[in-house]
Formats: structure tokens, sequence, C-alpha cells
């Protein structure tokens, strides 16, 4: 994803958007031209586009990285630092599962 001072090419953020939302690529498409039009990124206007955030870009990213880290400590503060470690280790595994189970189910209903 995007981040405050940093550039990534269109296509690359479209698919890690729709990879890591798991969204359709078209939706993911019309998210990032969504925060163009909102003044929130900058498209260069190439063939392989590259996109940057904003002042207000940045600014928006910083607020919603600051609402985040106030939930998560309200949510993980008190939580001793060896539990979340196994958390984090049955959550990966059980989301990795279910990756592979969404490909596997994108596969056969793609050759249908």
């Amino acid at each position: 994803m995007l981040a405050a001072g940093l550039t990534s090419d269109w296509d690359q953020l479209v698919g890690q958007t729709a990879s890591r939302l798991k969204i359709d690529e078209s939706i993911a498409v019309s998210t990032v031209e969504q925060l163009d039009e909102l003044g929130m990124v900058t498209t260069t206007a190439s063939e392989r586009r590259s996109v940057e955030l904003t002042n207000a870009g940045q600014d928006r990213y910083q607020q919603l990285s600051i609402g985040v880290e106030g939930i998560t400590q309200r949510l993980y503060g008190d939580i001793p630092v060896d539990d979340l470690a196994t958390a984090h280790r049955v959550l990966a595994l059980v989301t990795e599962r279910a990756n592979a189970e969404l490909r596997r189910a994108s596969t056969a209903a793609s050759s249908r």
C-alpha cells in the first residue's frame, strides 16, 4: 500500500489493494481513481503511471494511522506479549489457509 512520502506504480498499487482487501481489481482501480479525484493522490500522465500521496493525502493517512493506533492499543494493549505472539501465529496460519481456499475456489470457478 502507499505510505506517506512514497511513490508507487499504478498497477502495483491497484494489485496490492485488490489482494489485501480481497476485492475485484476493477473496484481497486475505482478506489484509486476516487483518491485521485479527491486530491489525496497525484498520478503522472505517463504510460506507467506512478502514484504519490499529496499533502492532503498524507494528512489523511496520518489521521487514519493515529486512529488505528489508538484502537489497536485499546484492543491489544493489556494482552501479554507471548499471548499476542501465539495469536499471531494462529491467525497467520488461518489466513494462509483461507487464501489458499480462495485461490482454489477462484481457479475452479474460472475453469468451468
